[in-house]
This record gives C-alpha cells, structure tokens and sequence, in this order.
C-alpha cells in the first residue's frame, strides 16, 4: 500500500513539474505576448521626473490612442485650474455657491483625524436637483504651501465631505474649495480656517 501511494504521488508532482514548466505567461490585454522582460525593464528604469511617462505594456499603441483620446478632457481641466488660479477674489461662478463649510472636531490634534463637510447650492432655474458637483479641498500652511488636497464624496442635499488626517505641525492652515460642475467652476479662496494643535 505504501508503494502505491509513492507510486500516485511522484506521478502527481510528475504531472505538476510538467505543467510548470510548460506554463505560458499571457494576457488578453498583452495581445498574448509572453514575453514581459521588455516591459518589466521599462517599469524599472522609469524615471519619475522625466516630462514623458514611460508605457508599461506591451501594447504601446492601443495605451497611447487611448491616451491621446482623453488629452482633450486633461486639457479642458487644466485650462479650468488655470483659470481659477488667475482669480484672488475667489468665485468664479455665479451658479455654484457655497453655502456653508466646518471640521469636526475643530480644533484637530495632529496626527488626529477632522471630518471637513462643505453645502453648496446651485443657482440656476434649469439645473437638476441631482446635479453632481466635483469637489476638492486644498489645504494650505500658512505660508500658503499646498499641504493635502481632498476629494469631498458627494451625499445627499449637495453635502460633500472627507476626512483629513492632520499630519501636520501644529498651527493655523486655510482651506480652499474648488466645486465643478459639467458647465461651471467656482474657487472658495480661504473658505475655512483649521486649527492643529499639539
């Protein structure tokens, strides 16, 4: 009995060693090719700061039509940044407005976590009630270093919130809001004053 179940055993790992060594590395997306040397090269040699980003996949042309399809998007939200960096006195839309903003707790301990809630209101006769806004929170040292930048998560009656880890020295740092709609885009320079304490 012993001698059979060596016997099934070595004719299992047999069949596994067979398997593995005829293993095939492929993928759909790949276009099949098993070859992943050329592309693990790349990856490894990337140089973060170089202006092109290097393509990992095998694939270049299909990433790069696909690319070139969304610089149209890229662009139009580059030249909205553009646009509200160029505006100190902060609004740049007469649709979008912020209604209210607070962190909770305030003030934060650093290292500690405050949950930042923004309102808007929309003002505008013909938008939907469920007009989706894209919003960001720019916080800011007293200098006026960029320190985080938040995405707020939409919810219910144009809420927007998220939570900033404050990681941080202690003292004084400002928040500004950016709020896009599909149309429209306003800046809320300063729109909230946050205190980190030890």
């Amino acid at each position: 009995m012993n001698g059979q179940n060596m016997l099934c055993i070595s004719a299992i790992l047999a069949a596994l060693f067979i398997m593995a060594s005829n293993a095939f590395a492929a993928c759909s997306s790949c276009s099949g090719e098993a070859d992943w040397s050329r592309s693990a090269g790349e990856f490894m040699n990337w140089d973060p700061t170089g202006a092109e980003p290097a393509a990992f996949g095998i694939n270049q042309a299909a990433s790069q039509a696909a690319n070139q399809a969304a610089l149209p998007a890229q662009q139009e939200m580059a030249g909205w940044e553009n646009v509200l960096k160029a505006d100190d006195a902060g609004n740049y839309s007469g649709r979008i407005s912020l209604q209210s903003i607070n962190a909770t707790p305030a003030p934060v301990k650093s290292g500690g976590t405050t949950l930042i809630t923004a309102v808007f209101s929309l003002n505008q006769s013909g938008w939907q009630e469920e007009t989706r806004l894209t919003v960001q929170a720019l916080v800011k040292d007293s200098a006026g270093a960029e320190v985080e930048r938040l995405i707020l998560i939409g919810s219910s009656a144009n809420r927007y919130f998220s939570n900033w880890v404050a990681d941080v020295p202690p003292g004084s740092y400002r928040v500004d809001v950016l709020a896009f709609s599909p149309t429209e885009a306003a800046r809320f320079d300063d729109a909230l004053k946050a205190e980190v304490v030890g």
